[in-house]
């Protein structure tokens, strides 16, 4: 997968000095393309399924939507400020699918500038498939 890391840890460390950057391409570069959730995710999801409707393409657009939003406030928010990272852990936990792993509202322990240690959500979740990390998306909702 484009722009994956080797582990979660150096997943989130290579997200915040990007984000302390302030780029917003190379962000989403670290997160889920289409082409990756239309031949690995969505023909694992029972949305897949004949019958159900819902196509590829429509379950992408509408995930990207609230991606992009979620994105637009991190950036807001924490664009170029100095962030080091001190943990990370999924507070719903993980959900297996045939072929990967999805590591469920990732919340992120930083510590700022000031040497205050606090838990954010800047991304939403983390998809784990043969041994390589992606970020799943922004969708902070």
């Amino acid at each position: 997968m484009t722009g994956s890391r080797d582990s979660i840890e150096s997943l989130a460390r290579h997200f915040l000095d990007v984000l302390r950057e302030g780029d917003r391409g190379q962000i989403k570069a670290l997160a889920l393309t289409r082409e990756e959730f239309e031949k690995f995710i969505y023909p694992a999801l029972p949305a897949s399924q004949p019958g159900s409707g819902l196509s590829a393409d429509f379950l992408y657009n509408q995930s990207l939507l609230r991606s992009l939003g979620g994105l637009q406030k991190v950036m807001a928010w924490h664009a170029r400020r100095k962030y080091e990272f001190r943990g990370i852990r999924f507070q719903d936990g993980v959900k297996e699918y045939k072929g990967f792993t999805i590591h469920k509202s990732a919340m992120l322990s930083i510590e700022d500038e000031r040497g205050n240690v606090r838990e954010v959500q800047l991304f939403d979740g983390v998809l784990e498939m043969d041994g390589e990390f992606k970020i799943y998306g922004f969708n902070l909702d």
